[in-house]
């Protein structure tokens, strides 16, 4: 991507806000683009940035700035909100946590990205970052598996004990949703 954004790296307007965003707070409101041109924008002046965040108002724009940043940026994820309505975790599974807990592994494991969310899922409440990476549970193919220590520290990390717990030869993968208020 050097060969996009090196061009407006070289212009006055670029310097100048580059300049005040070191000297400020970070935050400078740029006007008069539109369209494709914002992100171009956004990307070329936090091309230096290991994460870049970028927040909008609405399901449906972070929907068209993620297909616009793909063009830029390959490692590019929507960090979806959470559901407001109680029932809707049935229709959509547990894929809105699997995203959630992707873009986190990604965070851990210190992958230059660009998140992009709404509003909503910026105020959602979540845990500190190292608070889940110190309480992550991995549980590998054709590893060895102490259930009863597994059971013992997912009561540790809250989840409920049930009076039945089965464990299949056949078992290949364990997916378990661990923090309950994500």
């Amino acid at each position: 991507m050097k060969a996009i954004n090196e061009p407006v790296k070289h212009t006055e307007n670029y310097i100048q806000i580059k300049d005040w965003l070191k000297q400020q707070d970070g935050i400078v409101n740029i006007s008069g683009n539109d369209g494709t041109d914002r992100v171009y924008l956004m990307h070329a002046f936090s091309s230096d940035a290991h994460v870049r965040l970028v927040v909008t108002y609405s399901e449906q724009r972070m929907e068209q700035l993620y297909e616009d940043f793909r063009f830029y940026d390959k490692a590019v994820y929507m960090y979806p909100s959470k559901d407001i309505l109680f029932y809707s975790s049935d229709i959509h599974g547990n894929s809105i946590t699997r995203r959630r807990m992707d873009i986190f592994r990604r965070l851990i494991e210190g992958e230059a990205c660009t998140i992009i969310l709404t509003v909503d899922a910026l105020f959602d409440k979540m845990p500190d970052l190292s608070y889940i990476k110190k309480n992550v549970v991995t549980i590998r193919e054709a590893e060895e598996l102490d259930v009863e220590a597994l059971k013992k520290r997912l009561v540790e990390l809250g989840m409920k004990r049930r009076t039945a717990w089965t464990v299949s030869d056949s078992l290949r993968c364990v997916v378990v949703s661990l923090i309950s208020f994500l």
